[in-house]
């Protein structure tokens, strides 16, 4: 577990440095909280909680959800814990997780994060937001192994996208396959981790996923020229 959650600091510190900046973790001025929050409010939008309109819940997304929020936790306590290398860090948070965690209601669960996570920021400390956090994993049925893979897989589809022109907007973010219902790549990637869970051991698990990820993508384009032709044709 160790070695997995040192990995996951080092993406996120990684990210953030092209995010925001090289020295983010010296830095008191982001809302790591609030971000915690907001997210946490969309995953309660995917469950059918409004008792005035039918619906149903979307577990999968939810399940997304939970891995943008694990994100901001992990941002959160790599800039509480500044001075900390990955592994030193990597070692606290994974104590705080061996910590016995009950399943409650989705929804309670849900809210106890945004309860904690509304206080002001300096106040929060590092082992409550993860104790709180793992009991909103656990109520979602996600396990550590789960939530590392959908991490990972994540951190590799923003790279795909930034590589496949996400940011000057040649990139297609919603996939149509063949007779498949067009999903976002999210969906994709989530399934992608779910078949292939059992090799999150696997040192070279994150360029595994690039591949499958490019192949979904090629398949992509691939049926999208097609369908531009026979439309040329037809018309």
């Amino acid at each position: 577990m160790k070695q997995k959650i040192e990995k996951m600091l080092q993406m996120q510190d990684e990210l953030n440095k092209k995010t925001i900046g090289e020295n983010w973790r010296k830095e008191s001025n982001k809302r790591w909280n609030l971000a915690i929050v907001i997210e946490t409010a969309e995953l309660i939008d995917s469950l059918d909680w409004k008792w005035w309109k039918k619906g149903k819940d979307d577990l999968v997304n939810a399940q997304i959800e939970i891995v943008d929020i694990w994100h901001f936790v992990l941002s959160l306590c790599l800039n509480k814990k500044a001075k900390y290398s990955y592994k030193e860090l990597a070692e606290d948070i994974a104590f705080i997780l061996s910590y016995n965690t009950s399943k409650i209601d989705r929804i309670d669960a849900a809210l106890d994060l945004i309860n904690t996570a509304s206080r002001k920021q300096y106040t929060i400390s590092m082992s409550e937001i993860i104790i709180i956090f793992k009991q909103l994993a656990i109520s979602f049925n996600v396990s550590f192994n789960e939530l590392y893979g959908l991490y990972v897989g994540k951190n590799v589809l923003n790279n795909f996208r930034r590589k496949m022109g996400y940011k000057d907007g040649t990139y297609t973010k919603i996939w149509k396959i063949n007779d498949k219902k067009p999903m976002e790549d999210n969906m994709y990637m989530f399934e992608v981790i779910k078949n292939n869970i059992n090799k999150v051991d696997n040192k070279l698990f994150d360029e595994f996923i690039y591949r499958e990820l490019n192949n979904i993508y090629e398949g992509v384009n691939k049926w999208f020229i097609e369908l531009l032709e026979k439309t040329m044709i037809s018309y």
